[in-house]
């Protein structure tokens, strides 16, 4: 059964369409109508995930984070429709009061405080857009660079990380980009080797994305989404 579901993050709406597996649980919450495709590897069963790029200079969330700008805060809450939770996760990091576990770098509500980050990425990004697509360290390494690899760079924010591993926001710099771009851009000249991972369409828009991060010198935050 094929659906299509929207996807709006502030500044453009993507639409994708997905394979109906049913309901299920991300941050302790069953979401209903929300599906993703599934795929067996190797007798791995594996689901899709949804990585949200924004393009956007990192000294803009530098300058925004901690500034108690509450017109900010307000500008961002109105644009892009949040709630009263949000708002709330919003202004924590706005005023930088959250913190996170020594060991763990885990906070309870962690995936409200990245999901309230991602929210001004999106707010200060010149282009977003959302990719779907399955990750493996091994099988498709750059996919999974650009999911879960570390800050690029010091980490000037120091977030707390959800409990429940997602959502998890990373930044990649110019140089990593560029690697990462010549990368993909050999995988597609070779037919798209990544087949089994991301469609040709969610490769090319992911190229797209990362070739104009690239030229123009911005960094990329990317938010991943089970």
């Amino acid at each position: 059964v094929q659906i299509t579901q929207c996807l709006s993050n502030g500044t453009v709406s993507a639409c994708r369409r997905f394979t109906d597996v049913g309901g299920f649980s991300c941050d302790g919450q069953v979401f209903v109508g929300l599906y993703a495709k599934s795929i067996a590897l190797d007798g791995e069963i594996m689901s899709s995930h949804f990585l949200t790029l924004y393009e956007s200079q990192a000294q803009l969330l530098v300058n925004a984070v901690g500034s108690k700008d509450a017109d900010l805060g307000v500008e961002i809450a109105e644009q892009l429709s949040l709630n009263s939770d949000e708002q709330n996760a919003l202004s924590i990091v706005l005023s930088r009061t959250y913190t996170r576990d020594a060991e763990t770098w885990e906070h309870p509500d962690g995936h409200h405080i990245v999901r309230a980050f991602a929210s001004m990425c999106g707010y200060f990004a010149v282009h977003t857009d959302v990719i779907e697509l399955y990750d493996d360290e091994e099988r498709a390494p750059y996919l999974w660079e650009l999911c879960w690899s570390d800050w690029d760079g010091e980490d000037p924010f120091q977030l707390p990380l959800s409990p429940f591993g997602c959502p998890s926001v990373t930044f990649h710099g110019h140089d990593r980009l560029t690697r990462i771009c010549s990368g993909l851009k050999g995988i597609q000249k070779k037919g798209n080797t990544y087949a089994d991972f991301i469609s040709d369409d969610e490769l090319d828009a992911l190229i797209g994305v990362i070739a104009h991060a690239t030229k123009s010198r911005s960094g990329l935050f990317t938010k991943i989404e089970y």
